[in-house]
């Protein structure tokens, strides 16, 4: 995705570390006020969710999880089909690393309302059940997850 204005995402990112500090306990009520306020930011400068979803990957390769939930769930909130799956799942994964099961369970539900085929978003949940003891639930989410990568690889 080519995207080249620098100062446009060198402010976004200042104005979500700038709130990610402000925030003392990291409750989800707080986090989404934050993705709001990226969404917001994002559509007012033309920011697309591919731009959005390469700042996820920077900041989860940095274990900065917090940002990369904001940037994830951002993107998710401006786009449709496939990418709002990723988007979702990508979110999920952040909150799964920050310790928000809760969180993380609603992105990858989110993500499968998307796109019920995706092998990856069926496997993340699947490990999230898995985590939090639900067996059976997990078991049917690795199911789903090894059918449909099998479909993908046909």
């Amino acid at each position: 995705m080519d995207f080249d204005n620098n100062d446009t995402i060198e402010k976004l990112a200042l104005a979500v570390f700038t709130r990610l500090r402000s925030i003392q306990n990291g409750e989800e009520s707080d986090l989404q006020s934050v993705v709001d306020e990226a969404i917001d930011f994002s559509v007012k400068n033309s920011i697309p969710p591919e731009v959005l979803l390469e700042g996820f990957n920077i900041y989860l390769s940095n274990n900065i999880f917090s940002a990369a939930f904001i940037y994830a769930d951002a993107a998710a909130g401006m786009s449709t089909g496939k990418m709002k799956s990723i988007a979702h799942c990508n979110a999920g994964v952040a909150a799964y690393r920050m310790g928000l099961t809760d969180e993380a369970e609603k992105q990858y539900e989110l993500a499968l309302a998307s796109d019920p085929d995706d092998a990856m978003s069926h496997s993340n949940y699947g490990i999230l059940l898995e985590e939090i003891r639900r067996n059976e639930e997990a078991e049917e989410h690795f199911r789903l997850a090894k059918a449909h990568q099998k479909a993908d690889t046909t």
